[in-house]
């Protein structure tokens, strides 16, 4: 038997039983799978092999199967694996902490990663809103840490500091007691020197927007706000109240030049670059400030007197008794958003502004 013979013979015993497997799977009796083999067999005598290590289609599509096979086994078994670590990282913090350990050198590499992989969408979708989000999806299973309220039923008012001292202000912020800081020096800011600050960056400030909430349809963007010109312009607008948010670095930088960090801030704490402004006219209606970004809200009376009110959150608002302070031109006032509400009172007379910004203690 000749070299080309054999290795015919090892090819039908290598694929006989894959054959005959595959008729039974399509229904097909013994003696009918016989039939097919030995016609096929007489069909093959007479074709010419010019290439012997020709592989069948039927080949072909086994081993593309396999491979499927196999590579969704691995991603199975790697899917399963990351997952187990994963809850078990949830519940057990000497692992979490492991786990974290043995990935931090790795952080920044899979992450450049990841931004390079996700390049091409940009070209189809425009994510740039989305930079400044704090939650891209709400989670509905999210539920507010429990307060405890001891930590507000012996406060019956608010603290007044006058001197920057660093250990008291981080000892009332841990202790979630409100307090007013007044500074020695009052810088004077007026709605013309907003205007000015604006016309000067105008380019920057226009994009740094993150949200803009106004009562007056007239005034719908910072654009027309600013294009009022003067504080005269501005008064006209009687119950007028906007709210000006900002959460980037260069809106950041410029806001800083005419709101400089508060000197009370200890060094070691990072102040949120989310900025907000409140510009009410005369006989604006009372709203209440957001809390910020971090564990302590500063709040800046620009322009104006104020009146404020401190409440409890809701679940110690039976055995916290409210807060109220006045406020004047250049006071501060701090307190936890974890454990109250600020609310300012109706602007009856001239221009009101206030900045808040939060800090880390």
């Amino acid at each position: 038997m000749d070299t080309e013979a054999v290795e015919f013979m090892f090819f039908l015993k290598r694929n006989v039983s894959e054959l005959k497997r595959l008729g039974s799977e399509w229904g097909m009796t013994t003696d009918e799978i016989n039939a097919c083999i030995d016609k096929a067999l007489e069909n093959e005598a007479d074709i010419p092999r010019d290439n012997e290590n020709r592989i069948t289609a039927m080949e072909i599509w086994l081993r593309f199967s396999q491979g499927v096979k196999l590579m969704f086994k691995v991603i199975l078994i790697i899917f399963t694996v990351l997952f187990c670590v994963f809850m078990l990282a949830s519940y057990h913090e000497p692992t979490a902490n492991y786990v974290m350990k043995v990935l931090q050198p790795y952080g920044y590499e899979v992450f450049r990663a990841i931004r390079l992989a996700t390049l091409p969408l940009h070209k189809m979708i425009n994510i740039t809103s989305y930079y400044d989000a704090e939650c891209l999806l709400d989670n509905p299973f999210y539920r507010e840490p429990a307060q405890e309220c001891d930590l507000c039923m012996d406060t019956h008012e608010v603290k007044l500091m006058t001197v920057s001292q660093h250990w008291v202000v981080k000892r009332h912020c841990q202790q979630q007691q409100p307090f007013v800081f007044k500074p020695k020096v009052v810088p004077t800011i007026t709605f013309e020197d907003l205007v000015d600050l604006y016309n000067k960056n105008k380019d920057v400030l226009d994009k740094s927007v993150a949200r803009f909430y106004s009562t007056d349809q007239e005034v719908p963007d910072i654009a027309s706000l600013f294009g009022l010109q003067d504080n005269d312009n501005l008064k006209k607008k009687m119950g007028i109240s906007l709210h000006w948010v900002s959460k980037n670095m260069a809106s950041s930088q410029i806001l800083r030049k005419m709101f400089p960090r508060p000197e009370f801030v200890p060094p070691e704490s990072e102040v949120a670059l989310e900025k907000t402004l409140y510009i009410d006219g005369p006989k604006s209606q009372h709203f209440e400030i957001v809390g910020g970004f971090y564990q302590a809200v500063f709040v800046t009376i620009v322009k104006g007197n104020r009146k404020a009110v401190f409440s409890s959150v809701q679940e110690c608002s039976n055995v916290c008794s409210p807060l109220h302070v006045d406020l004047n031109e250049g006071d501060i006032v701090v307190f936890g958003p974890g454990m109250w509400r600020l609310n300012i009172m109706p602007n009856m007379e001239d221009t009101s502004i206030i900045y808040v910004g939060s800090f880390t203690v």
